[in-house]
């Protein structure tokens, strides 16, 4: 069958330039978080394969991956252990070329013992059961237990979804280009298939050394977006799914676990001796799951529970800033948002929504009555109520009116509520009041950045998780760069700033959902969270609908001496002292991020930098929040 795994290698000599090819890391067991939210499974291409279609939305929950495919210095540990501790697998039942290269001829049945064996070692709960004993030998097909916390064998949707690295509609795991050469993956190049590209063909020339397979050290060419290397070609990795060809048109929207039995499972990814097309991210191959052969290895997932209705946004770089040339539509003689620069963030977790009335009056009601000086908020049409206070439309819909320390203050309310440490401090003492009776600065708080509560995000976690995984776009969405209402909740069509990528048709200003078109009927006119689709993290309204407050204090320039890892903005120390030399500032500004509903399609761009005094409370301030991920 033509979909089954073939282990034929056809051997073509050919030559490539080595500085293609990065350098090999030393193997690890580092893992990637890949965040919860939705993708596009499947072949957006063509119908050339039957299997891969229908196109279908699949929703998948948080996960850890292995960066690497197995080692086989990581197998030989693991397996030395299980061998010694009840496992009839051993460091002789993986072969590999070295260290650091893939393991390969290994089973379906080895994969989940060991995944069995490497949990048991790091003080895990595993995940595979016969019966009610710990899956350790023989060829058996297991139940799994999704809730527990050790190693797994990915999903086919899971690592489908790691495979994208975040972004829709490509062939591969890079979303720079849909063509494929050996300059991004150790695979057979053939002339037959028009997007491979490579100026070499036949097996890698770099690692084409007997014996068979050809297989390169782990790492050695560039990650996805996700930061995950070799999702393309190497070794197949084995999947947890039975296989069947038209499981799609009946797959589970939501964490689909393929059928509930079959005779072969599933393999992914391609190898070293597969041509391009078996190297695609919607590519599904499988084999019988007692096979072992050249080309067969393997990488784990655990699953990562993430706080309620929060999203988990994985570490790694993202280019930060404007590189599609938008920043002088507005006039400026200098650009806050160059240059350019590659940006490191640590996992967090971000909230997958802005904070609604509904929530935001939970926590401000515990609030009330252990010591902060917050309140619920009231309704925009309640005129009797001050118009300092929060307010908001509906229960369903954002916040605002919410100074830059209302919302650090809330913050720490409900990191006290649900007891976790709260991140923001000032002389010491967990911030709970201030800055009314001193603008001075003077009660400006401090961040614990290793607290487990919530807090603001940096304007780098929110930038990068506003781009939901994908680079070099102007909006939070992968699949156009241009933006409509239907995309988002802005005032749009023809707006003072002539803006070529706002698609909205002319005239229509305000959204016509949420405008009601009558002149008694006061602003601001926000949206219900979630009224339009998230973007590849699975964040609603990263675009318009209400400002939100990040961090950081604002400084045009900062981009030009930012940190590479974990920025987090300039001291206040340093602007208080230029706020001392201007008599027309009051204090410095705080960074907001995002547009709201009524300023123009430039403002929603993802590399928008606005900023705002920190003791303003507008009728488009509002707020999400983070965590820190452990």
């Amino acid at each position: 069958m033509k979909r089954v795994v073939a282990m034929a290698l056809f051997l073509i000599l050919g030559a490539v330039s080595a500085s293609s090819v990065l350098s090999s890391p030393t193997p690890t067991a580092e893992t990637v978080a890949v965040p919860a939210g939705s993708f596009e499974m499947g072949n957006s291409f063509g119908a050339a394969h039957p299997e891969e279609l229908p196109v279908h939305t699949v929703n998948v929950n948080a996960f850890t991956i292995d960066k690497f495919e197995v080692t086989k210095a990581l197998w030989d540990e693991v397996a030395t252990w299980a061998a010694a501790n009840g496992y009839d697998i051993g460091p002789s039942d993986g072969d590999s070329k070295a260290e650091d290269h893939p393991v390969w001829n290994v089973s379906w049945y080895e994969a989940a013992k060991w995944a069995n064996a490497r949990s048991e070692m790091e003080g895990l709960t595993p995940c595979y059961t016969v019966g009610t004993k710990i899956y350790r030998t023989e060829q058996s097909a297991p139940n799994c237990n999704w809730t527990a916390n050790g190693y797994r064998l990915p999903t086919e949707a899971e690592w489908e979804r790691a495979a994208r690295g975040g972004a829709a509609g490509h062939r591969f795991p890079w979303s720079d280009a849909d063509t494929i050469q050996h300059a991004r993956a150790n695979y057979e190049s053939s002339s037959s298939y028009t997007y491979d590209t490579s100026s070499t063909r036949g097996s890698h020339p770099d690692y084409d050394n007997d014996p068979m397979p050809y297989t390169s050290p782990v790492g050695s060419f560039a990650p996805n977006a996700y930061g995950l290397c070799d999702m393309a070609g190497n070794v197949w990795e084995w999947c947890w799914d039975w296989s069947d060809e038209g499981y799609y048109a009946s797959s589970p929207g939501t964490d689909p676990r393929g059928p509930a039995s079959g005779t072969q499972r599933v393999l992914r990814g391609g190898s070293c001796g597969s041509f391009a097309d078996n190297l695609r991210v919607a590519n599904r191959g499988w084999n019988l799951p007692a096979y072992e052969g050249n080309y067969l290895g393997l990488r784990l997932v655990r699953t990562v529970p993430s706080p309620a209705e929060m999203v988990l946004i994985p570490a790694g770089g993202f280019q930060m800033g404007d590189s599609l040339g938008d920043w002088n539509l507005a006039g400026e003689s200098v650009s806050p948002e160059l240059p350019v620069h590659t940006v490191y963030v640590s996992a967090f977790y971000m909230d997958k929504y802005e904070v609604t009335m509904a929530l935001w009056d939970e926590v401000a009601s515990w609030a009330m009555a252990h010591g902060y000086d917050i309140r619920p908020a009231v309704l925009r049409y309640d005129l009797s109520q001050p118009i300092t206070d929060v307010e908001a439309k509906a229960p369903d819909q954002p916040v605002y009116h919410v100074s830059w320390y209302g919302a650090a203050k809330w913050a720490n309310a409900r990191s006290e509520m649900e007891g976790l440490t709260p991140c923001y401090t000032f002389g010491g003492d967990v911030y709970r009041s201030g800055w009314e009776d001193d603008p001075s600065g003077e009660s400006d708080p401090d961040c614990d950045w290793s607290a487990n509560g919530y807090r603001l995000p940096t304007e780098a976690e929110w930038e990068k998780a506003a781009r939901g995984g994908a680079t070099g776009l102007r909006f939070p969405w992968s699949d156009a760069d241009t933006i409509d209402h239907g995309r988002a909740n802005y005032y749009g069509g023809g707006s003072s700033i002539n803006i070529s990528y706002d698609a909205s048709p002319a005239g229509e200003y305000y959204h016509p959902d949420y405008y009601p078109n009558d002149y008694y009927v006061p602003e601001p006119y926000t949206s219900p969270v979630g009224s339009f689709a998230p973007n590849g993290y699975g964040l609603y309204d990263m675009a318009g609908n209400v400002n939100e407050w990040c961090w950081d204090w604002y400084d045009e320039s900062y981009y030009a001496s930012s940190p590479g890892s974990d920025p987090r903005g300039p001291t206040g120390s340093e602007l208080w002292a230029e706020v001392e030399e201007d008599p027309i500032m009051l204090m410095p500004f705080r960074v907001v991020r995002g547009g709201g509903w009524s300023v123009p399609a430039y403002y929603s761009r993802v590399a928008f930098r606005f900023c705002v005094y920190p003791v303003e409370y507008g009728g488009d301030l509002g707020f999400r929040l983070v965590r820190s991920a452990p």
